[in-house]
């Protein structure tokens, strides 16, 4: 039986959101920390005895957060591997940074700030209910990372969200508001978990019925620790067979062996794009995980858009350092805006791995250094009456 133990009194006290302090892997959570709202105001509490957050007089007020009529708090966080005494290795949560604070206000502002006197952002306008929470980031592929997701509902009853996440050059951003493809028409309340399968969570609720939708799978190199794998011959015996010499016209020597023996592993996988930059504005440089081949010419399978559905043309491919770097040269794009996607479409190229050809693919990127054209109108210089 599960028995609920009071942690605070107050008047128009709301539902509290959780969340855990743990910044030491090896050790464990430090403090538990709960914010409501008292008459208006976001109140944030603490409990060091993390082992009885139940009992009341453990629960300590830390700061006033300021006014909200809806609030969500959530810590950054990373995994990272931890041995054992009994040479067992396990992968371990741990926070980042001061918790964040989401508040929405009572005309409907979003405000989002790390601490209580972090900087304060504005995220969102028109909302009504917010959750908050920290989705799988990979521990291999620093860019594969799901980041601190604020999920909210807006007045319309749409369901958007927004990602506190690594970008391709190791800074954090708040990605560009996205909306929730497979919400209710009247959306009334929201949550957020992640799964132990490396994808995170959505249940969204109209009141009557409840749907949970999946994020794809962000394998977090999580499973199982490091293991190295070689391959090599032994054991290698050479047989000969006696050979029975005949007269013939003369005496002939034959002779027999093996030179230039050599054993190559072909990879027998699709190469997939890993990072993708722009070194100017008019070529973008795409690294995979393996070589590629068959590169030069192949432009007709590319297609280059910016968040606007504006296309830029491409209009050559070549290798770049290596095998592994594909460019791609472009129509200037100084004036494209957000995001950039570049999509493959392996029915019209012909691209190659090793052993099997290059998969469709769409990839995007926030392009860098672009420098935006201002089309300055003709002023008049001269104005007089003709008659």
């Amino acid at each position: 039986m599960l028995l609920s133990k009071v942690i605070r009194f107050g008047n128009h006290l709301s539902q509290p959101s959780i969340a855990v302090c743990r910044p030491e892997y090896t050790m464990p959570p430090t403090e538990l920390l709960a914010a409501t709202i008292d008459n208006g105001t976001v109140s944030v509490m603490g409990c060091k005895e993390t082992g009885k957050p139940s009992y009341q007089d453990y629960w300590y007020d830390k700061f006033k957060a300021g006014p909200a009529k809806k609030v969500a708090i959530a810590y950054r966080g990373e995994w990272k591997r931890f041995s054992y005494g009994d040479g067992s290795q396990r992968f371990v949560f741990r926070t980042l940074g001061d918790v964040w604070i989401f508040r929405v206000l009572a005309d409907g502002t979003l405000l989002a700030h790390e601490g209580k006197d972090g900087l304060v952002l504005n995220l969102a306008q028109g909302v009504k209910e917010v959750a908050a929470m920290m989705g799988w980031k990979s521990t291999a592929v620093g860019t594969d990372d799901h980041g601190l997701i604020c999920a909210y509902i807006k007045e319309d009853g749409k369901v958007y969200y927004r990602n506190y996440a690594e970008r391709f050059d190791g800074t954090l951003i708040w990605e560009d508001e996205s909306e929730f493809p497979d919400s209710f028409e009247n959306t009334k309340s929201i949550s957020l978990f992640r799964g132990n399968d490396y994808r995170t969570g959505f249940i969204v609720s109209n009141g009557a019925e409840s749907k949970v939708v999946f994020t794809t799978r962000n394998w977090a190199a999580m499973g199982i620790g490091d293991e190295n794998i070689s391959a090599g011959l032994s054991d290698l015996m050479i047989q000969t067979t006696h050979i029975t010499y005949y007269d013939g016209y003369g005496d002939e020597k034959i002779s027999a062996g093996i030179s230039d023996l050599s054993i190559k592993l072909l990879y027998g996988l699709s190469p997939i794009p890993q990072v993708t930059i722009n070194p100017d504005a008019t070529h973008i440089q795409i690294t995979f995980d393996h070589d590629l081949y068959s590169v030069t010419g192949q432009q007709a399978g590319f297609t280059v858009k910016d968040n606007k559905n504006i296309v830029f043309a491409v209009t050559g491919t070549a290798y770049g350092a290596d095998n592994k770097t594909l460019i791609l040269s472009c129509n200037d794009f100084n004036n494209a805006s957000g995001n950039m996607t570049v999509s493959y479409d392996a029915t019209k190229a012909t691209m190659m791995g090793e052993t099997v050809a290059l998969n469709s693919f769409s990839i995007t990127f926030l392009p860098t250094g672009l420098v935006p054209t201002v089309k300055i109108p003709p002023v008049p210089t001269l104005l007089y009456n003709a008659e």
